[in-house]
């Protein structure tokens, strides 16, 4: 006699159906919770239209939202967007968060919309999850109302942007973090987050942007750079960062050199040894501690004939990166 066992996928129906049946009922609200929980694991189109009523229910919202969000259908996706128009406050927001861990994109002109939301709970809400959605019409949407936001609800729209750059093709994503480095009254972590974007978005082009932030007046600006500097990839960069070395004012000589040191390369060492035999005294030290940083054999030279140097600090950092490069 043959055994059939279960078809594939009948016991998830039937957990389904227990779960869809608790929902339905007077169920206490611990059990419904753990419904809820269950269709995270479980749920398919079916448990859509118990679960949406739940979305304006401020007892079961959050899980009903949790059990959508999870659910590989496209009813899910309807139910959310149709939920913004009726839901207020703290759902709303929480519906919103859910179309954005969705990545809908068709919710972008609805959620273009609720950017503008008196409510700025609403509004930075819009703006976060038109970021995740991340597409060039949801980036379009946060870039044309970042003008007018209020300077509490900034941040979030700036950081929607970001998210939203991150995502598009490197050549859209270079104008959005020109615009936001270039944001003298955004917050400090955005002009740091544009600057290293605009750079690595343009790969090795990038390096005189990069040059430019390391002069700037802008501290986060400056230290976007840095991040950027130990980011970009590839022998052709470092060459064209560790070219512009001398060109800079000695401090910003010495963050520079600090972040040659750190990317390991050696194409950096004839910059960095032109560097630590003449100039600024800490930009000197920098350049040396780079090279030893670096652990290229053909720095040694360089650091031997500095071990003796006139100056101290600087004979000094020779000999620790000598020590280094010997090991």
């Amino acid at each position: 006699m043959t055994k059939t066992g279960n078809a594939p996928g009948q016991d998830a129906r039937e957990r389904e159906a227990k779960a869809l049946g608790v929902l339905k009922s007077d169920a206490q609200q611990k059990d419904k919770m753990d419904a809820c929980k269950e269709l995270t694991r479980i749920g398919s189109g079916s448990s859509v239209p118990v679960l949406a009523p739940l979305l304006a229910d401020e007892k079961y919202s959050h899980m009903a939202r949790y059990a959508l969000e999870m659910i590989p259908d496209p009813s899910a996706d309807a139910a959310l967007r149709e939920a913004l128009g009726k839901v207020k406050g703290k759902l709303l927001a929480g519906v919103i968060g859910s179309i954005g861990v969705r990545k809908d994109a068709k919710a972008v002109d609805a959620l273009a919309k609720l950017l503008k939301d008196p409510d700025p709970v609403t509004a930075e809400a819009a703006a976060r999850a038109l970021g995740k959605i991340g597409n060039p019409a949801a980036a379009k949407a946060v870039g044309d109302a970042l003008t007018g936001v209020p300077e509490a609800s900034r941040l979030n729209f700036c950081e929607g942007l970001l998210r939203c750059a991150e995502a598009l093709p490197k050549g859209e994503a270079q104008a959005i973090y020109d615009r936001l480095r270039g944001l003298k009254d955004a917050p400090k972590q955005v002009r740091t987050a544009g600057m290293r974007g605009a750079v690595l978005a343009r790969g090795d082009a990038g390096v005189p942007a990069l040059l430019d932030g390391f002069a700037n007046d802008d501290v986060a600006i400056v230290q976007g750079a840095a991040r950027a500097a130990m980011e970009l990839p590839g022998a052709a960069a470092t060459k064209a960062m560790a070219a512009g070395l001398g060109k800079l004012p000695p401090d910003r000589q010495v963050l520079l050199a600090q972040a040659l040191g750190r990317r390991g390369d050696a194409a950096a060492v004839p910059a960095l040894s032109a560097a630590a035999k003449a100039g600024d005294k800490a930009a000197r030290v920098a350049a040396v501690r780079a090279l030893g940083e670096i652990r290229d054999a053909s720095a040694a030279s360089t650091l031997e004939g500095l071990s003796n140097d006139s100056d101290g600090e600087v004979a000094q950092a020779a000999k620790a990166a000598l020590g280094v490069l010997k090991r």
